[in-house]
């Protein structure tokens, strides 16, 4: 259909609804001038307070083939004006991933400003219904932390809101404008971590701005998180594939890619997660795991005895699990190495009575029994090194490391 065609059968519409067209004319021969043209006489319907004329336009424009982001924009505006929020909230947020910067920065704003005007609306709504769930000196409060919020005043707005929680204020809303200032003092995680909690157990109506916030403030949590796996030729999994919380996504992710072989992915995934300001034992805990692989046992170990001080018992629980394993051996190691260190500084018997008692705390332990000997062997004078080598010495070097052990365990007993 040729531009002009568009254009008469869109002045019809105009005609019909009583306004007369200030851009758009029949002699339009684009369809780029005629999207121009269409536009500007959205706008101008929309301020003259003709917002159901400007959505049919918008419609009819779309109808016949015509695209523009920008037509998505301002039909959400025209149903904003026409009272229908949720369904304008519902096209900004695709738009606000849109390839056009202009766009998406638009789309945020208008989200931003209308999810923020939702606060006091909710509690306004809230008060009408009675004194249990909102009292005038309650509204006036969270009014009044709103207020220093838009000022810039946001230590003093958080105060405020603390003030109030800590007094045993229960209205979602205040949590909601909690998540809000926390977003502006740059703590995006505890922030998310309001509104999943909102989504997960207020009303339907804050409980959807809360959604709308996790849409547009999730994608920047996880931005970082994901250019890490592109950058490691990771495909996620879990992060920004399913709807659960964004930690438990990581969770997930870290758990995966340790799995998988990529440790190095995931301590990367760890640092960025922390740098983030995320905080979670269970990070700590999957950090531990890794450093397992790596061999960094003393590091590994560390981490869970933290953990072991932990409030959540499951936490504790998995902690005193990994100890049960990895204690043990980093005792092992550690004596080891004392034991080697002694060899090398010619202290044979010092390191002999060590390994001694280390078999029996650990006697099925074969490492303390390999260097028993070699402690055994190096206490012997020229005359009994001469046949080390022979099946007969190493027989007679085991049932020396054997008696000397029985001798240690008779006086131990004794």
């Amino acid at each position: 259909m040729q531009p002009q065609t568009k254009a008469h059968l869109l002045l019809e519409l105009l005609i019909v609804g009583g306004w007369c067209a200030k851009q758009l004319s029949p002699d339009i021969n684009s369809d780029n001038k005629l999207i121009e043209a269409l536009l500007n006489e959205a706008i101008g319907l929309r301020e003259a307070g003709k917002a159901q004329l400007s959505l049919q336009l918008i419609d009819q424009a779309m109808a016949l083939e015509l695209s523009s982001p920008w037509f998505a924009d301002n039909r959400a505006r025209a149903l904003l004006a026409l009272e229908q929020r949720q369904e304008a909230l519902a096209i900004w947020l695709p738009l606000s991933r849109e390839a056009d910067p202009l766009v998406a920065e638009m789309a945020v704003a208008m989200l931003m400003e209308n999810a923020d005007s939702t606060s006091e609306q909710g509690l306004q709504q809230a008060d009408g219904t009675g004194a249990q769930q909102s009292t005038d000196q309650q509204l006036q409060a969270l009014k009044a932390a709103i207020q220093l919020r838009e000022d810039g005043q946001l230590e003093a707005s958080l105060e405020l809101i603390d003030a109030a929680l800590a007094a045993g204020e229960t209205d979602p809303w205040w949590l909601d404008n909690k998540a809000r200032v926390l977003v502006e003092l740059n703590n995006l995680c505890e922030a998310l971590s309001i509104w999943e909690d909102i989504v997960a157990t207020a009303d339907e109506n804050i409980g959807q701005v809360a959604s709308e916030m996790l849409a547009i403030h999730g994608a920047k949590l996880l931005a970082p998180l994901l250019n890490i796996c592109e950058q490691n030729n990771w495909q996620p999994l879990y992060l920004a594939v399913n709807n659960q919380t964004i930690l438990l996504q990581l969770l997930q992710e870290l758990s995966a890619s340790r799995e998988a072989g990529e440790i190095d992915l995931s301590l990367k995934l760890i640092a960025q997660a922390k740098q983030l300001g995320f905080q979670s034992h269970w990070i700590d805990d999957n950090e531990a795991r890794a450093l397992v692989h790596l061999d960094r046992l003393q590091d590994a170990v560390a981490l869970w005895r933290h953990l072991e001080s932990s409030n959540d018992p499951t936490v504790v629980a998995a902690a005193h699990e990994m100890l049960k394993i990895f204690s043990p051996q980093l005792e092992r190691e550690k004596l080891e190495d004392q034991a080697e260190h002694l060899l090398e500084i010619g202290d044979a018997a010092a390191a002999e009575n060590l390994l001694l008692n280390a078999l029996l705390q650990d006697l099925n332990h074969n490492n303390y029994r390999l260097l028993l000997e070699h402690a055994i062997t190096a206490q012997l004078d020229d005359a009994n090194n001469s046949p080390v080598a022979s099946e007969l010495f190493e027989r007679q070097l085991k049932l020396e490391s054997h008696a000397l052990l029985v001798t240690a365990l008779e006086k131990k007993l004794a």
